[in-house]
């Protein structure tokens, strides 16, 4: 059973697959406007800093905690599924810690095939921001 709906996952037919590839393609077309002002948008990599992997269940039984709510595990791609569902290039720069010592980043979205765009911005970040630094062990 596992199997089939697998398969069925990764292998849609193909009535689907243009579905879904042309709502991707008109996604990708909105963006386009957006980058006709912008040469870069700016968001969070994820709604929290670093956390220890969980391995417990099944992934959609797993949770976060976000400003002390639970949410779920896949709130963690929302932001990079962002700019993945459109193929839009996007690097991540670090730009500083938590009080923790958990390290942030911070995504720089680029317009579609503007992928040295989307690198440069963040190496200048990176450079502004004082660089990585290996998160503390614990």
């Amino acid at each position: 059973m596992f199997e089939r709906l697998f398969a069925a996952a990764v292998s849609p037919g193909s009535p689907d697959w243009n579905y879904t590839n042309e709502h991707r393609f008109q996604l990708r077309s909105r963006w386009q406007e957006f980058f006709r002002s912008y040469d870069v948008l700016l968001t969070s990599v994820s709604p929290v800093a670093a956390i220890k992997h969980d391995h417990t269940g099944d992934v959609d039984s797993r949770t976060i905690t976000v400003n002390g709510t639970q949410r779920p595990y896949s709130d963690q791609s929302t932001w990079t599924g962002l700019a993945g569902a459109a193929y839009l290039p996007a690097a991540v720069a670090p730009v500083g810690r938590t009080p923790s010592g958990l390290p942030v980043g911070i995504q720089v979205i680029a317009s579609y095939l503007e992928d040295r765009t989307a690198i440069d911005v963040a190496r200048h970040i990176e450079r502004h921001l004082s660089g990585f630094e290996a998160p503390p062990l614990t």
